[in-house]
């Protein structure tokens, strides 16, 4: 099972979905959210390789450990 998540993300959580047996793949943030360029290479990469993606880990606001996407 693939998972996407922000990079960088909670580790807390990193660490409960390897530990489901998911291959967890990060996807850069910058101040405004995930790459899109990047997060389309990824889903591109992933389906040549016969994988299929199960979900996409993120967070809406104030993102751990970043602070990313907070209303000033």
């Amino acid at each position: 099972m693939v998972i996407l998540t922000e990079q960088p993300t909670f580790s807390g959580s990193i660490r409960t979905l390897v530990a489901s047996g998911a291959e967890v793949i990060g996807i850069t943030i910058a101040h405004d959210g995930l790459d899109p360029d990047e997060l389309e290479r990824a889903i591109e990469e992933i389906g040549r390789a016969g994988k299929r993606i199960k979900l996409l880990y993120t967070t809406p606001n104030f993102n751990n450990p970043t602070a990313a996407g907070r209303s000033m």
